[in-house]
């Protein structure tokens, strides 16, 4: 390709090298910084290389919000996936799912019939009442009305509608009997449900009526069929209920579901030990014995059931379960004997028993409706430090029993107590972090450390300072002894003392949002610039910004060695730095505007761009002079792997902006400018 003309030089040339130096989005930048980039690397400093690949290691979730790493497996939160004809679900299995068209459909929600895995009887007639007519229909969605119906009928004592209704199953006491479209639409898909004979047939009651002395019937087995029957004849019961899949969020490990999550929306994770704890659910679960459950819990008597001694309480009817040996709980709803409202220890636990210190309580029967509670402090934010779980809120700092992260509450004079207490600087707290030498808790302008070992020699200091912007808690992540996290002014770089700001390149930009991960040598961030998300990367050993991409992530892991991110674009999870052989992506770097001047005297430049291009790649050299927009000057492909040396002469102008751009595999090793002084510094 025929390059631009170049004035001849007839002064002495010179050379200078420019260094790669990152990225830097002021309006003023120095040589080899560029003004935009997109999928290039400093992984070969100074060379500029393609980044590398991800890879995809999840199927797109279901509205997920957050993942995290314990032992080396994975967990996230996201919605209950959709459910499938033949899922285990609701106390049976899934026999049919509405569809548009159907009465309480719904586009945005997933609805349906659960239907018991067995039938409920062999043989069992309509109803007692036999020749009385009862107004029922045979559509969907009318099932529950027709069995109320029923029932209603005075006179009425048995039948298959009685059968349905007071079944209780896996906690579930909402069954009917289906009616007669309904249990049409879930013998469509016996195969699936399973649990029906292949061999012979089985006739099944529904709940509409054919006439007075007469109900329908479906008989299912190979085929289906439907019929109808005198209302004493004797035929077999299957239950139904109704069942609405929302998205509801729920805890995943090593890809088993663990656990329903009841709030809705972003959550805080953290692990404790061996559990995984989530705000501000306040669950947990324990990965060494599979145990998903709630940290709090809550026990209220029926009337006249507890029985105080001065070091018991006995239950007269329930174990107490749901308590630990250890626990703290709030006794409260005492009137018999007010005094024994208070916090007190469990010491130990024996069924309906539970034992405390000496002289705890003033013996009685209480009739009082009380409440024996083991209570977890609301927390917005939450980590882990020193083996227990710290969290905030407002002005509110708790941690917990040492090694316990269901105890809030435990005060008894020794080192392994929970701990609380409150600060009055202004505004609400913005995140936390554990720190090497202390624990960090960012207010967006100050940050208060928190020193020591156990309640009795904590001690807290404050920093008045650039803290952690409000929204922006995913942003911390610790690097090398240092927390990088971004502020109201960029990202910083705190060691202990003053934060430093690190993102004097960004500029004017102000970014609203922040998520962020490392792999103990960069530091990723997903910003949000107004409507655009940019994926940038920081390098700690050379101090330079390179940009990636506009990559939503919501979320940042390390897993076996690699750091994970959750996708917001597409809602699947990808691993970093994957092997990107093959991955053709596209890239670019724009060097922004430049003049003719060097060292204070006009300088006719020519440059030259040194790089190695692999097989299956293209390059392309832009050049705009005068802001007249770009003109390509350079592109070729290549079929095998390729040295070039690129000359790039722009005409005389006044200002003028350079840009590299190819797609797959590069190393861009230098631009180099030649250039010859004038000793005129006004020459045109």
């Amino acid at each position: 390709m025929k390059l631009p003309f170049l004035q001849s030089m007839s002064a002495p040339q010179e050379r200078d090298v420019m260094e790669f130096k990152g990225i830097n989005f002021n309006a003023v930048r120095a040589d080899g910084e560029m003004a935009d980039m997109h999928n290039l690397s400093c992984d070969e400093y100074p060379i500029l290389t393609q980044r590398k690949g991800r890879a995809a290691i999840s199927a797109a979730l279901l509205d997920p919000t957050n993942i995290l790493v314990k032992t080396d497996k994975l967990a996230y939160v996201a919605a209950k996936a959709p459910l499938a004809i033949g899922a285990t679900y609701g106390g049976g299995k899934v026999g049919y799912i509405l569809q548009v068209g159907d009465p309480g459909y719904d586009a945005n929600v997933q609805k349906g019939y659960i239907l018991t895995p067995t039938d409920l009887s062999a043989g069992i007639a309509w109803s007692n009442i036999t020749g009385t007519s009862v107004t029922t229909s045979t559509a969907l969605g009318t099932g529950q009305a027709n069995t109320a119906a029923i029932i209603g009928q005075a006179g009425f004592t048995n039948g298959a509608a009685k059968l349905c209704d007071d079944l209780v199953l896996d906690g579930y006491s909402d069954w009917y009997l289906p009616s007669y479209n309904e249990l049409g639409v879930i013998s469509a898909n016996r195969a699936a449900i399973g649990g029906f004979s292949d061999t012979g047939y089985t006739t099944y009651w529904t709940s509409s009526q054919y006439s007075a002395t007469q109900g329908y019937t479906r008989t299912v087995n190979g085929v289906i069929s439907e019929n109808w029957d005198v209302k004493g004849a004797s035929h077999a019961v299957r239950a139904i209920r109704n069942f609405t899949n929302d998205a509801i969020p729920s805890l995943t490990y090593d890809g088993t579901e663990k656990g329903i999550l009841p709030a809705s929306g972003e959550k805080q994770m953290c692990s404790v030990g061996n559990r995984i704890i989530i705000f501000p659910d306040k669950k947990y679960y324990d990965t060494a014995t599979n145990a998903f459950g709630s940290l709090d819990y809550a026990y209220t008597q029926v009337a006249s059931d507890l029985t105080f001694t001065t070091t018991t309480i006995t239950s007269a009817n329930t174990d107490f379960t749901g308590f630990l040996a250890g626990d703290a709980i709030k006794i409260s709803g005492c009137t018999t004997q007010v005094a024994n409202n208070k916090y007190a220890v469990i010491k130990s636990i024996s069924g309906k028993v539970l034992t405390f210190d000496e002289l705890m309580f003033t013996a009685c029967t209480e009739v009082g409706v009380v409440t024996l509670a083991r209570e977890i402090p609301d927390m917005d934010f939450i980590c882990e430090y020193k083996n227990r779980l710290w969290g905030c809120k407002g002005n509110l700092v708790y941690a917990s029993k040492q090694g316990d992260p269901f105890n809030f509450n435990v005060y008894k004079g020794v080192s392994t107590d929970s701990y609380a207490f409150e600060v009055g600087t202004d505004g609400s707290f913005t995140g936390i972090s554990g720190y090497t030498s202390h624990l960090v808790l960012f207010k967006e302008n100050c940050i208060h450390k928190v020193y020591g070992t156990k309640p009795a020699n904590f001690q807290e200091s404050i920093s008045q300072c650039s803290g952690l912007k409000a929204g922006s808690e995913k942003s911390i992540a610790v690097l090398n002894d240092t927390i990088i996290y971004q502020s109201k002014l960029g990202i910083m770089a705190y060691t202990g003392n003053i934060p430093e700001l690190i993102s004097k390149n960004f500029g004017a930009r102000v970014y609203s949002e922040a998520n962020a991960g490392t792999d103990g040598e960069k530091y990723y961030v997903s910003l949000k610039n107004g409507t655009v998300w940019d994926f940038l990367v920081f390098d700690t050993k050379h101090n330079l910004w390179m940009k990636e991409d506009h990559t939503k992530a919501l979320d940042f892991a390390f897993l076996s060695g690699k750091l994970i991110f959750l996708c917001g674009d597409d809602s699947k999870i990808y691993q970093c730095n994957a092997d990107s052989s093959g991955e053709n992506f596209v890239w670019d770097a724009d060097f922004g505007e430049s003049t003719e001047y060097m060292k204070d005297k006009k300088a006719p430049m020519k440059f030259y761009i040194h790089a190695e291009m692999e097989a299956g790649s293209t390059l392309t050299v832009r050049i705009n002079c005068d802001r007249q927009g770009w003109q390509d000057i350079y592109y070729a492909g290549f079929a095998a792997r390729k040295t070039i040396k690129i000359p790039v002469a722009p005409k005389r102008c006044d200002v003028f902006a350079l840009q590299v751009a190819g797609r797959g595999k590069c190393k861009i090793f230098s631009i180099s400018r030649r250039f010859a002084l004038r000793g005129d510094n006004n020459a045109s």
